[in-house]
C-alpha cells in the first residue's frame, strides 16, 4: 500500500501569495483595458466606478489564495472575497 500517494490533492501546490499590489477582477477581459495600481492616479473615475460596483478589487501584496485556473499570463484565483482574475506576474 502507498501511504504517499492515496490519490489526495495537497492545496499547496496551488496556493499562491500575491508579491505586489494589483488589482483583482470579476470578468477577465477587464483585466486587460486597467492600469496598473501604481499608475491610477486618486481623480481616475472609471476605476473608482469599477472599484464601487465591485467589479474591480484592490489586492495588497502578502494576500494569499487558491489558483483556480492558469491561462499563461492570468490566474483566476479564489481569495477571501471571491473569485477573482489577477495577472500571473503579481504572484509567487
Amino acid at each position: 500500500m502507498n501511504k504517499r500517494d492515496a490519490g489526495f490533492i495537497s492545496n499547496r501546490s496551488s496556493e499562491v501569495t500575491l508579491t505586489l499590489s494589483c488589482f483583482g477582477v470579476v470578468n477577465m477581459d477587464e483585466l486587460d483595458v486597467l492600469p496598473r495600481p501604481d499608475e491610477t492616479s486618486r481623480k481616475d473615475s472609471a476605476v473608482i466606478e469599477q472599484l464601487n460596483r465591485g467589479e474591480v478589487f484592490l489586492l495588497q501584496p502578502g494576500t494569499k489564495g487558491i489558483m483556480l485556473t492558469d491561462t499563461g499570463a492570468k490566474l483566476l484565483v479564489r481569495f477571501q472575497i471571491g473569485e477573482l482574475w489577477i495577472w500571473k506576474s503579481a504572484t509567487k
